[in-house]
């Protein structure tokens, strides 16, 4: 009796396990597979980051070059009521050091992640790096320090990509 038991016992959890093999066979399979590239996030200038803001009426549409296939925007800030950093960013970008030849600056040098230099027309520094695919360069207006402007141009990319 104690064999028929054990026995029973067997047969019913194997009966259960195929029974559970046999449905979850029949379901399909679902694969996952990796996403095409990221969507770029929608180039428009964030009203504020930290203590710097931009007029919310300036237009903040970007302009496409038909030869280049690029987008470009632009957008001013101010910090305590006087205009401080200029913002420029271009899609689809790939070098921030030849964004920021091609844009005239020179003494282009490197940073730890992106590339900071000299405008060759106002003598104003600016900073650059590339983020999903956009250039985006912070240039000076009131002598701030080049590692304040790729600091700066940091939070714009963690602001504008978030």
């Amino acid at each position: 009796m104690l064999t028929a038991g054990i026995l029973a016992l067997v047969l019913a959890v194997a009966g259960a396990g195929i029974a559970a093999w046999r449905i979850n066979a029949s379901k399909p399979q679902v694969v996952i597979t990796a996403s095409g590239p990221r969507t770029p996030w929608e180039m428009v200038p964030p009203l504020s980051v930290d203590e710097y803001s931009r007029d919310a009426s300036a237009a903040d549409t970007p302009s496409a070059n038909p030869t280049t296939k690029k987008q470009t925007i632009a957008a001013t800030y101010a910090r305590s009521g006087q205009n401080t950093v200029v913002l420029l960013m271009s899609r689809p970008e790939k070098d921030a050091k030849k964004f920021m030849v091609d844009l005239g600056m020179n003494s282009v040098i490197a940073t730890e992640d992106g590339f900071c230099g000299t405008s060759v027309d106002t003598n104003r520094d600016s900073c650059a790096l590339i983020r999903d695919s956009t250039a985006i360069m912070v240039v000076d207006l009131v002598g701030l320090s080049r590692a304040d402007l790729m600091t700066l141009a940091h939070k714009f990319a963690d602001s504008l990509a978030a």
